[in-house]
């Protein structure tokens, strides 16, 4: 069995990796569950697999998850909810899906170092965002409205590598239950070097995330813990159960 590389490729066919705009009070609702106010939960960015369940994924995916909704005129301009694909964040996922899809422990071994793999040669969020015009949802074009900066605490700033729309499944929304029959779906890609040297590492206080057009701006912050930590083994899978029974919403 082989998983797809982030963004798309071939393989298992479902997996998050391989599509409005909402009323002014459906946005509000999803901005105040999905965190509309700072975020000052410190995170670990260090790389590396960790010894997580599958049950663990829910809270770790909310932890590294940030929202901004930005109104203008007393309209909604943009609700934009972003993931950093940690390596955290991807040992989770990984023990989650393995339970999910009845892997084999050699099946998630490969997939877990296929994520990580993936998640520690570039800076990777999963971005579900609305606009108050479906003609603004456009941030993978070349000529989009938007521009989307990756900005450190050092103020070193840079643009994507990439910015991929993903064609949104059920899958998507299992396991990232904010994203909606109105939003679209986008993985983007960031370097971790410039000019030679790391750009956001263990050494980072944070880094923000910024949605930028003349109609309005979304900062999107992540604090990080000092050092982050060392380095853990991924555990070693345990015998095979049934599919999560946990809801697609939060």
């Amino acid at each position: 069995m082989r998983a797809p590389a982030l963004g798309g490729g071939s393989g298992r066919r479902g997996e998050p990796w391989a599509q409005a705009s909402s009323t002014l009070g459906a946005l509000v609702a999803a901005a105040l569950l999905w965190g509309g106010c700072p975020h000052k939960d410190l995170v670990d960015i260090s790389p590396g697999a960790r010894q997580l369940k599958p049950e663990q994924y829910k809270e770790i995916r909310e932890r590294w998850t940030r929202n901004r909704l930005v109104i203008r005129t007393f309209d909604s301009v943009i609700n934009a909810t972003v993931t950093y694909l940690s390596a955290e964040l991807m040992s989770a996922y990984v023990a989650r899906y393995a339970r999910d899809y009845r892997m084999t422990r050699a099946e998630r071994r490969r997939l877990l170092a296929a994520r990580l793999a993936e998640v520690t040669s570039h800076h990777e969020f999963y971005m579900a965002a609305t606009t108050a015009d479906r003609a603004w949802n456009d941030f993978h074009r070349k000529k989009s409205i938007w521009r989307i900066t990756l900005e450190d605490d050092r103020g070193t700033r840079v643009r994507p590598i990439s910015i991929k729309r993903l064609r949104v499944s059920q899958v998507h929304r299992h396991y990232f239950p904010y994203t909606t029959v109105f939003h679209k779906a986008y993985l983007l890609k960031f370097p971790r070097t410039v000019g030679g040297k790391p750009f956001i590492d263990s050494t980072s206080k944070y880094f923000k995330l910024m949605i930028t057009s003349p109609m309005g701006s979304a900062r999107l912050v992540w604090f990080l813990k000092p050092g982050g930590s060392p380095r853990i083994r991924p555990a070693a899978p345990g015998p095979a159960q049934g599919p999560a029974r946990e809801p697609a919403t939060p």
